[in-house]
């Protein structure tokens, strides 16, 4: 399975002005639009063993699209445009994804 390329016209659908006073819920940083490496990192640990929400839920179906923390732990998802930013729907991510995505 692979992440599907998104179309410009969805990542304008959540509107810039947006990102100033949505935070994440867990750690209080701002969000920004996860890097497809992000994205693509996630798909490939998912082959090699299931991928887990902090609140327990092994994930079915990853999003095309994600919001990142601040900090860089936890990608919220984003299905059709709109973001899930319920603490126990985060997916956390290892900081060395991080540094080789930068």
């Amino acid at each position: 399975m692979e992440i599907p390329p998104i179309a410009e016209s969805e990542c304008e659908a959540i509107p810039g002005w947006l990102f100033e006073f949505i935070r994440c819920p867990i750690s209080k940083t701002t969000l920004t639009m996860a890097p497809s490496g992000i994205l693509t990192q996630l798909l490939e640990h998912q082959r090699a063993k299931p991928l887990v929400t902090r609140g327990g839920r092994t994930i079915s179906s990853l999003p095309t699209q994600g919001l990142l923390s601040g900090d860089g732990c936890w990608l919220y998802p984003v299905h059709q445009n709109i973001p899930t930013l319920i603490p126990d729907e985060a997916i956390p991510i290892p900081p060395e994804w991080l540094s080789a995505d930068a």
